[in-house]
């Protein structure tokens, strides 16, 4: 059965050389499987009545992580050359097309939600999409570049880090944790977009959790061994906003009271160590003079 899976989010806006990445994760395995023909429908809490089908793809693989998230990838990703909404003129839901006991769609607060259709409404949602098109991919070169400069940044960044941590008054005390903190969480945020490699405009978010959840799973275990905490999910959630909060922590001082900082020394130690053997082109800090000691 074809399967819809709604976004909270709007539809990302294409621009050249983009190319759309739908991975994300599911809490249940038996909602889809490899193969499933997917279409993606977004919407917004601010304009529900604005919720519309973007684009289609099939699920490629489906990726266990710790037998309690399960990762999906979605290859050959199309856009519409219209976008669809989810709701026929008549005021019924498209989903309700073939399957009229179909429920209403209740868009989630977060997450994903994900639904089985019928072909019939398939159908109706591929013809009034029109014509399918596939952003051009970005070269190697585009790719490498691009990769490389924002390792530079991490790197200038994460030296910003050490330089804060340097910083130490008479009794040993770190004069400077804050700005220490966040240089390293903005250092982090570099590398995990490094790794994803993709300009898009999801990749402009801050929120640590979301750039993890689009590593490879691979990757992604390969940093949850090296930090090597039993609470690795609840952890990088309470860090998730880290680039934010410490930015403005005196806006709420007690925002930031019982993070573990054990944690987060752990899983940026791991970061630091792994994320650069995953970019292929890397160069000197950016504005950085070596000889500055």
């Amino acid at each position: 059965m074809p399967i819809s899976v709604t976004i909270p989010a709007r539809q990302p806006e294409i621009k050249k050389q983009e190319v759309p990445a739908f991975e994300f994760t599911i809490k249940n395995q038996s909602q889809i499987k490899e193969g499933d023909t997917v279409v993606f429908s977004f919407w917004n809490k601010k304009d529900e009545f604005a919720a519309c089908y973007g684009g289609i793809g099939k699920i490629s693989e489906i990726l266990s992580l710790n037998n309690r998230r399960f990762y999906v990838k979605v290859q050959d990703y199309r856009f519409f050359e219209h976008r669809v909404s989810v709701m026929l003129p008549n005021g019924k839901y498209v989903e309700q097309l073939g399957d009229p006991t179909a429920a209403d769609i209740q868009f989630p607060g977060k997450g994903y939600q994900i639904r089985t259709i019928s072909q019939e409404s398939l159908d109706y949602i591929i013809n009034t999409g029109g014509i399918q098109h596939l952003p051009q991919k970005p070269s190697t070169e585009d790719i490498e570049f691009f990769e490389s400069e924002l390792y530079q940044q991490a790197e200038a960044f994460k030296l910003a880090y050490e330089r804060c941590m340097m910083c130490i008054n008479q009794n040993g005390a770190i004069i400077l944790p804050i700005p220490a903190m966040v240089n390293s969480a903005f250092s982090v945020e570099l590398l995990l977009k490094a790794v994803i490699k993709e300009k898009t405009s999801e990749c402009r978010s801050h929120k640590l959790s979301d750039l993890f959840n689009r590593l490879p799973i691979e990757i992604q275990q390969e940093i949850m061994n090296e930090t090597n905490h039993s609470d690795f999910e609840t952890q990088i959630e309470r860090f998730s906003d880290a680039f934010v909060d410490f930015r403005y922590i005196y806006e709420d001082i007690f925002k930031t009271k019982d993070l573990n900082l054990k944690f987060w020394e752990d899983f940026s130690s791991a970061i630091y160590k792994i994320a650069p053997t995953h970019i292929a082109r890397k160069g000197a800090p950016l504005y950085i003079d070596p000889s500055i000691k």
